[in-house]
């Protein structure tokens, strides 16, 4: 007579003495063929984010701020939210992995209102970037003692304007040509 197959515990019998069980896992799968260099422009959340912000419509200059102080993503959508609300913002995007945020917007959009909106939110923003959407780079803006002065000139700007104005109109009347230009 055959001997009998030992039972395991609690009287089941065991698949087969001789065969192990199958493993719980499976294995890896086989590696994949190297693939071509990649090519040199790499989508990014930034690079997709500032061509988004190119291609808003109304869209003149576009800023790229350094963001301190998100903690999560609801910190960004705090950002985003106060940046949208700023007078001429037509895109803004924050990535928070990257802790910046792309904004564009019409011509007048200052960066100085950008991070002020980003302040009053409870975060802080510097602008490091500022470019026209056609590339080149805007005019420097004016500091905070250039807007002042500008500011204080500009009545009395005005005022020499129109009395010109009112000189060449008494000038016509009586019959004398105005003087050329230099």
């Amino acid at each position: 007579l055959a001997a009998a197959a030992p039972r395991p515990p609690f009287g089941r019998p065991s698949l087969s003495p001789a065969t192990p069980n199958p493993p719980s896992h499976k294995p890896p799968p086989p590696p994949v063929p190297h693939s071509p260099a990649v090519p040199h422009a790499v989508a990014t959340p930034v690079a997709t984010a500032a061509a988004a912000a190119a291609a808003a419509p109304g869209a003149a200059v576009c800023f790229t701020l350094s963001l301190s102080g998100l903690r999560c993503e609801g910190c960004s959508g705090t950002v985003r939210t106060a940046l949208r609300a700023v007078t001429g913002v037509a895109y803004a995007e924050v990535v928070y992995a990257e802790s910046c945020a792309i904004v564009s917007g019409a011509a007048g959009l200052c960066g100085d209102a950008l991070t002020a909106a980003v302040a009053a939110a409870g975060f802080e923003a510097s602008v490091i970037d500022q470019r026209n959407v056609d590339g080149s780079a805007p005019a420097p803006p004016l500091s905070l003692l250039e807007r002042r002065e500008l500011e204080r000139l500009r009545p009395k700007l005005e005022a020499a304007l129109s009395r010109v104005a009112e000189l060449e109109a008494a000038l016509a009347a009586a019959g004398i040509p105005a003087p050329a230009p230099r």
